[in-house]
């Protein structure tokens, strides 16, 4: 059996019906839609497409939605640019400011992967992966998520989201004291 899953993007290449049946009978477990390109109206027809397919192969098919996030844009620079010398690394990129945004739920969210993502380690990793696993069961998702996130951090007797959120909140004001 094997305990790889194979994700492939639908793209403009592979929209048809009959190159897509191809890509999943070939292997393709998992298919990739990107809400960056084209309409919602046409992402929905995509997605009508995959379960069409799924039902005339009589296999399951997952589905991977993928998210437009914020945008990367560089800041203004002063009149005459930024020098940089030759060779010289840039290793910082600095997403829009976060208070800027225009959903501030959005905003948050991104911030906290990011913060999970740098400074989260092996723990950090579990709470993702744990976090994903448990969204398709609303009814109990945050129950469970709070007991996971307490063994987890090893925090019990306080509101465990509390206390991760005061985290990314120390982590968030860090970043933009080294962005000024």
């Amino acid at each position: 059996m094997r305990r790889t899953k194979i994700i492939a993007t639908m793209g403009p290449a592979s929209e048809s019906e009959a190159v897509l049946k191809d890509m999943i009978e070939a292997g393709a477990d998992v298919i990739r839609i990107n809400l960056s390109h084209g309409s919602l109206d046409s992402s929905i027809e995509k997605y009508r497409r995959l379960r069409r397919i799924e039902e005339s192969l009589g296999r399951p098919l997952g589905i991977l939605v993928d998210l437009p996030g914020p945008k990367v844009r560089a800041g203004s620079f002063p009149e005459g640019g930024t020098p940089l010398d030759e060779g010289q690394r840039i290793d910082r990129v600095m997403l829009k400011d976060l208070a800027s945004m225009e959903n501030p739920d959005l905003a948050k969210a991104w911030s906290f992967v990011e913060y999970l993502a740098r400074t989260g380690g092996v723990e950090g990793q579990q709470w993702l992966r744990t976090a994903c696993e448990l969204a398709p069961a609303r009814a109990t998702f945050m129950d469970k998520l709070r007991a996971f996130s307490e063994g987890l951090y090893g925090i019990s007797g306080q509101d465990v989201y509390k206390v991760l959120d005061d985290r990314w909140r120390a982590y968030a004001e860090g970043q933009r004291a080294l962005a000024e």
